[in-house]
């Protein structure tokens, strides 16, 4: 949750992993969605997601 917190603060949505379970389990998981098309700003968000997930 941490990982979400600093995602939304840089602008970033996802779903956590433990959301999508009635057991709260898949804490080290996410679901990303891909409702816009691929350009250069979805291409920067997602590095910048893998940058944060890096310093978590």
């Amino acid at each position: 949750m941490a990982l979400y917190d600093q995602a939304l603060a840089a602008g970033i949505s996802f779903t956590p992993g433990r959301l999508l379970s009635p057991q709260e389990k898949y804490g080290n998981c996410l679901r990303l969605a891909a409702a816009l098309p691929w350009d250069a700003r979805v291409e920067a968000a997602l590095a910048e997601l893998g940058g944060l997930a890096g310093r978590v």
